[in-house]
Protein backbone atom coordinates (compact mmCIF):
# COMPACT_ATOMS: atom_id res chain seq x y z
CA UNK A 1 0.00 0.00 0.00
CA UNK A 2 2.94 2.31 0.75
CA UNK A 3 4.45 1.57 -2.59
CA UNK A 4 0.92 2.46 -4.57
CA UNK A 5 0.54 5.97 -2.54
CA UNK A 6 4.23 6.78 -3.89
CA UNK A 7 3.32 5.55 -7.74
CA UNK A 8 0.72 7.52 -7.07
CA UNK A 9 1.89 10.79 -6.28
CA UNK A 10 4.30 10.09 -8.79
CA UNK A 11 2.44 9.73 -11.51
CA UNK A 12 0.15 13.03 -10.60
CA UNK A 13 -2.50 11.33 -8.77
CA UNK A 14 -3.72 9.72 -12.16
CA UNK A 15 -6.64 8.05 -11.45
CA UNK A 16 -6.58 5.73 -14.73
CA UNK A 17 -3.19 5.18 -14.33
CA UNK A 18 -3.64 3.70 -10.55
CA UNK A 19 -6.73 1.68 -11.70
CA UNK A 20 -5.12 0.19 -14.63
CA UNK A 21 -2.25 -0.81 -12.43
CA UNK A 22 -4.47 -2.55 -9.78
CA UNK A 23 -6.81 -4.47 -12.22
CA UNK A 24 -3.70 -5.79 -14.46
CA UNK A 25 -1.77 -6.86 -11.34
CA UNK A 26 -1.19 -10.63 -10.44
CA UNK A 27 -2.81 -10.24 -7.34
CA UNK A 28 -6.01 -8.72 -8.65
CA UNK A 29 -6.32 -11.17 -10.98
CA UNK A 30 -6.17 -14.46 -8.88
CA UNK A 31 -8.60 -16.60 -9.16
CA UNK A 32 -10.41 -17.76 -5.74
CA UNK A 33 -11.48 -21.02 -6.74
CA UNK A 34 -9.41 -23.94 -5.75
CA UNK A 35 -7.12 -21.48 -3.25
CA UNK A 36 -7.07 -21.99 0.64
CA UNK A 37 -9.67 -20.63 2.76
CA UNK A 38 -6.67 -19.10 5.08
CA UNK A 39 -7.01 -16.37 2.75
CA UNK A 40 -3.58 -15.17 2.93
CA UNK A 41 -2.14 -12.01 1.73
CA UNK A 42 -2.91 -10.53 -1.37
CA UNK A 43 -4.11 -14.77 -1.79
CA UNK A 44 -7.36 -14.05 -2.90
CA UNK A 45 -10.71 -12.13 -3.87
CA UNK A 46 -14.31 -12.85 -2.27
CA UNK A 47 -16.46 -14.15 -5.37
CA UNK A 48 -19.02 -12.00 -6.61
CA UNK A 49 -22.41 -12.01 -8.81
CA UNK A 50 -21.72 -9.82 -11.62
CA UNK A 51 -23.91 -6.93 -11.36
CA UNK A 52 -27.13 -6.80 -13.88
CA UNK A 53 -25.46 -4.66 -16.07
CA UNK A 54 -22.51 -6.47 -16.37
CA UNK A 55 -24.06 -9.78 -17.08
CA UNK A 56 -25.35 -8.22 -19.95
CA UNK A 57 -22.90 -6.97 -21.60
CA UNK A 58 -20.98 -9.78 -20.60
CA UNK A 59 -23.39 -12.04 -22.76
CA UNK A 60 -23.06 -9.43 -25.83
CA UNK A 61 -19.33 -9.92 -25.65
CA UNK A 62 -19.22 -13.44 -25.28
CA UNK A 63 -21.53 -13.22 -28.78
CA UNK A 64 -19.48 -10.74 -30.33
CA UNK A 65 -22.47 -8.24 -30.17
CA UNK A 66 -21.57 -5.94 -27.67
CA UNK A 67 -20.94 -2.47 -29.41
CA UNK A 68 -18.71 0.02 -27.41
CA UNK A 69 -19.64 3.30 -28.56
CA UNK A 70 -19.18 6.08 -26.05
CA UNK A 71 -22.15 8.52 -25.78
CA UNK A 72 -25.29 8.89 -27.15
CA UNK A 73 -28.98 8.49 -26.40
CA UNK A 74 -30.38 6.13 -24.18
CA UNK A 75 -31.55 2.44 -26.12
CA UNK A 76 -34.11 -0.16 -25.95
CA UNK A 77 -33.10 -3.45 -25.75
CA UNK A 78 -35.38 -6.48 -26.43
CA UNK A 79 -37.77 -7.49 -23.52
CA UNK A 80 -40.23 -10.13 -23.06
CA UNK A 81 -43.11 -8.77 -24.84
CA UNK A 82 -45.98 -7.37 -23.00
CA UNK A 83 -44.08 -6.52 -19.85
CA UNK A 84 -45.03 -2.49 -19.83
CA UNK A 85 -48.59 -3.35 -20.64
CA UNK A 86 -48.41 -6.06 -18.09
CA UNK A 87 -47.43 -3.03 -15.16
CA UNK A 88 -49.38 -0.74 -16.93
CA UNK A 89 -46.75 1.68 -17.85
CA UNK A 90 -48.51 2.21 -20.99
CA UNK A 91 -51.88 3.60 -19.26
CA UNK A 92 -53.17 7.34 -19.21
CA UNK A 93 -51.81 9.36 -17.25
CA UNK A 94 -48.86 7.30 -16.59
CA UNK A 95 -47.20 9.44 -19.95
CA UNK A 96 -48.46 6.31 -22.14
CA UNK A 97 -45.00 5.13 -22.76
CA UNK A 98 -44.18 2.53 -24.94
CA UNK A 99 -40.98 0.02 -24.98
CA UNK A 100 -39.69 0.38 -28.62
CA UNK A 101 -37.16 -1.63 -29.40
CA UNK A 102 -33.83 0.20 -30.90
CA UNK A 103 -32.77 -0.97 -34.27
CA UNK A 104 -29.60 -3.34 -34.76
CA UNK A 105 -27.10 -0.42 -35.16
CA UNK A 106 -28.59 0.54 -31.63
CA UNK A 107 -29.74 -2.25 -29.53
CA UNK A 108 -26.60 -4.01 -28.64
CA UNK A 109 -24.71 -0.48 -26.61
CA UNK A 110 -23.55 -0.86 -23.33
CA UNK A 111 -25.69 -1.64 -20.35
CA UNK A 112 -25.22 1.90 -19.00
CA UNK A 113 -27.04 3.66 -22.12
CA UNK A 114 -29.98 1.23 -21.77
CA UNK A 115 -33.20 3.46 -20.64
CA UNK A 116 -34.03 2.96 -17.29
CA UNK A 117 -37.90 3.87 -16.48
CA UNK A 118 -38.04 4.46 -12.65
CA UNK A 119 -40.40 1.56 -10.96
CA UNK A 120 -40.25 -0.20 -14.35
CA UNK A 121 -36.89 -1.34 -15.33
CA UNK A 122 -35.79 -3.83 -17.94
CA UNK A 123 -37.06 -6.97 -16.12
CA UNK A 124 -33.58 -8.61 -16.70
CA UNK A 125 -32.14 -6.07 -14.54
CA UNK A 126 -34.54 -5.96 -12.10
CA UNK A 127 -34.43 -10.03 -11.55
CA UNK A 128 -30.09 -9.20 -11.23
CA UNK A 129 -31.22 -6.86 -7.91
CA UNK A 130 -30.24 -3.41 -10.03
CA UNK A 131 -32.14 -0.84 -8.32
CA UNK A 132 -35.32 0.71 -9.57
CA UNK A 133 -34.24 4.20 -8.52
CA UNK A 134 -37.07 5.04 -6.37
CA UNK A 135 -34.76 5.71 -3.11
CA UNK A 136 -31.06 5.95 -3.37
CA UNK A 137 -29.48 3.20 -2.78
CA UNK A 138 -25.78 2.91 -1.16
CA UNK A 139 -25.01 -0.74 -1.72
CA UNK A 140 -26.99 -3.45 -3.72
CA UNK A 141 -28.33 -6.34 -2.62
CA UNK A 142 -27.28 -9.60 -3.85
CA UNK A 143 -29.96 -12.14 -3.94
CA UNK A 144 -30.13 -15.93 -5.78
CA UNK A 145 -33.12 -16.99 -6.73
CA UNK A 146 -34.68 -19.81 -9.31
CA UNK A 147 -35.97 -16.93 -11.60
CA UNK A 148 -32.29 -15.79 -12.14
CA UNK A 149 -31.53 -18.95 -14.10
CA UNK A 150 -35.24 -18.71 -16.13
CA UNK A 151 -34.00 -14.98 -16.94
CA UNK A 152 -30.81 -16.07 -18.50
CA UNK A 153 -32.08 -18.71 -20.33
CA UNK A 154 -35.39 -17.67 -21.53
CA UNK A 155 -35.60 -13.61 -21.76
CA UNK A 156 -35.30 -13.07 -25.59
CA UNK A 157 -31.94 -10.46 -25.46
CA UNK A 158 -30.22 -13.21 -23.69
CA UNK A 159 -31.69 -15.84 -25.98
CA UNK A 160 -30.32 -13.66 -29.05
CA UNK A 161 -26.73 -13.63 -27.54
CA UNK A 162 -26.72 -17.46 -27.36
CA UNK A 163 -28.15 -18.04 -30.93
CA UNK A 164 -25.64 -15.25 -32.23
CA UNK A 165 -22.65 -17.02 -30.19
CA UNK A 166 -24.07 -20.46 -31.69
CA UNK A 167 -23.97 -18.56 -35.49
CA UNK A 168 -19.78 -17.81 -34.44
CA UNK A 169 -19.71 -21.24 -33.85
CA UNK A 170 -21.20 -22.68 -36.72
CA UNK A 171 -17.66 -22.45 -38.89
CA UNK A 172 -16.25 -25.62 -37.19
CA UNK A 173 -17.53 -28.40 -38.94
CA UNK A 174 -17.34 -32.22 -37.56
CA UNK A 175 -13.42 -32.08 -37.70
CA UNK A 176 -12.95 -28.54 -35.91
CA UNK A 177 -15.19 -29.02 -32.60
CA UNK A 178 -12.17 -29.00 -30.38
CA UNK A 179 -11.53 -25.49 -32.20
CA UNK A 180 -14.87 -24.35 -31.90
CA UNK A 181 -15.09 -25.44 -27.83
CA UNK A 182 -11.87 -23.68 -27.46
CA UNK A 183 -13.16 -20.40 -28.69
CA UNK A 184 -16.54 -20.58 -27.15
CA UNK A 185 -14.81 -21.64 -23.46
CA UNK A 186 -12.69 -18.87 -23.83
CA UNK A 187 -15.02 -16.40 -25.02
CA UNK A 188 -17.68 -17.52 -22.38
CA UNK A 189 -15.18 -18.19 -19.47
CA UNK A 190 -11.57 -17.06 -20.07
CA UNK A 191 -10.33 -20.17 -20.56
CA UNK A 192 -9.63 -23.82 -22.42
CA UNK A 193 -11.95 -26.98 -21.26
CA UNK A 194 -10.13 -29.74 -19.35
CA UNK A 195 -10.39 -33.36 -20.65
CA UNK A 196 -13.81 -34.31 -18.73
CA UNK A 197 -15.42 -30.85 -19.94
CA UNK A 198 -14.21 -31.67 -23.72
CA UNK A 199 -15.57 -34.93 -23.35
CA UNK A 200 -19.15 -33.70 -22.21
CA UNK A 201 -19.48 -30.80 -24.42
CA UNK A 202 -18.22 -32.78 -27.53
CA UNK A 203 -21.45 -35.17 -27.12
CA UNK A 204 -23.38 -32.06 -26.67
CA UNK A 205 -22.25 -30.73 -30.19
CA UNK A 206 -22.89 -33.61 -31.77
CA UNK A 207 -26.20 -34.08 -29.96
CA UNK A 208 -27.57 -31.13 -29.60
CA UNK A 209 -25.31 -28.50 -31.68
CA UNK A 210 -23.80 -25.37 -31.14
CA UNK A 211 -26.85 -23.61 -29.50
CA UNK A 212 -27.08 -25.95 -26.65
CA UNK A 213 -23.80 -25.47 -26.08
CA UNK A 214 -23.94 -21.75 -26.00
CA UNK A 215 -26.89 -21.99 -23.69
CA UNK A 216 -24.98 -24.00 -21.15
CA UNK A 217 -21.73 -21.86 -21.25
CA UNK A 218 -23.55 -18.57 -20.31
CA UNK A 219 -25.24 -19.92 -18.09
CA UNK A 220 -22.64 -21.40 -15.72
CA UNK A 221 -21.73 -20.07 -12.30
CA UNK A 222 -18.63 -19.40 -13.81
CA UNK A 223 -19.57 -16.99 -16.66
CA UNK A 224 -22.18 -15.23 -14.21
CA UNK A 225 -19.33 -14.89 -11.34
CA UNK A 226 -16.12 -12.73 -10.61
CA UNK A 227 -14.01 -15.51 -9.47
Amino acid sequence: LDWLAVEFMQKGWNYKHMVRLIVSSGAYQQKSVGLSDSRSVFGLMPRMRLPAEQIRDQFLSASDLLDDRIGGPSVFPLQPEGFYEERGQNTAGNSNFTWKVSGPEDRYRKSMYVYWKRMALHPSFAAFDAPTRQVCVAKRTVSNTPQQALVTLNDPMFDECSRALAENLSVYGKGKINEGLDHAFMECLGRIPNNEERIKFQALVKNDGWYSVCVVLLNLDEALTRE
